[in-house]
């Protein structure tokens, strides 16, 4: 890792580190989360990779154990994981799912906050998902994956909702207002 930061140095960078964890299996889980910290904190993109890399050797990985690493480490860097291995890697597990509804709904809650915040009188609060920047592009994610998804809970996540019924969503199974 030192020779990371040198200049002029063939190991500069985190590339080479990121291509050897991406070498590593489950068996070796410990390490590429050691290593992997420091990667996330040098290159989030460059970090994400280690867990997102379409081999069998990063897809066998335990991803409940990388979901906490990436909890407690980078959590920067849990959306991208968790949007990764539900619409990419199709995982079915409810706990995924209702982990990346509730980064949504946290993330839209904050940012309709700061959005509600600096409204002038004379402004009306956009349509949902249309709002400019990123609370439109969260609650876009938001509807989509409420829409979409069939393996959360909806009592685990519209909890969270219920004081907030700008919105209407359905998915298979359930009708609602957020």
């Amino acid at each position: 890792m030192e020779q990371a930061h040198i200049e002029g140095s063939p190991l500069r960078g985190c590339n080479m580190t990121v291509e050897y964890l991406q070498k590593l299996g489950n068996k070796h889980l410990d390490l590429i989360i050691e290593f992997a910290a420091w990667v996330l904190q040098e290159n989030l993109n460059a970090g994400l990779s280690i867990f997102t890399c379409d081999s069998a050797e990063i897809r066998s990985l335990d991803r409940g154990q990388v979901l906490t690493f990436l909890t407690h480490e980078c959590t920067a860097a849990v959306v991208p994981y968790l949007e990764h291995i539900i619409y990419n890697w199709n995982e079915d597990a409810p706990k995924f799912h209702e982990a990346l509804g509730q980064h949504y709904i946290s993330k839209v809650k904050q940012l309709q906050r700061d959005y509600i915040s600096i409204l002038g009188e004379d402004e009306h609060v956009a349509p949902a998902g249309e709002e400019e920047g990123e609370l439109g592009e969260y609650r876009c994610k938001l509807q989509r994956f409420l829409q979409t998804s069939t393996a959360y809970s909806p009592e685990k996540l519209l909890v969270q909702l219920r004081h907030n019924c700008k919105f209407y969503c359905c998915n298979s199974y359930y009708s609602y207002f957020i």
